[in-house]
């Protein structure tokens, strides 16, 4: 998924991921999770490691 924000906005956004120490995906995961009410799980989007 790729979004295109105005400038003023993505650095507000990035800025309030930043204040609550989250990474972008998990920011987003959550915030669809409130909009639809399918569960997000943080570790679904980590990339699993050998």
């Amino acid at each position: 998924m790729k979004v295109r924000l105005p400038e003023a906005l993505a650095d507000a956004f990035h800025a309030e991921v930043r204040r609550r120490g989250m990474t972008v995906q998990d920011f987003i995961g959550q915030l669809a999770e409130e909009m639809t009410g399918v569960p997000y799980q943080a570790q679904e989007a980590l990339p699993l490691g050998a």
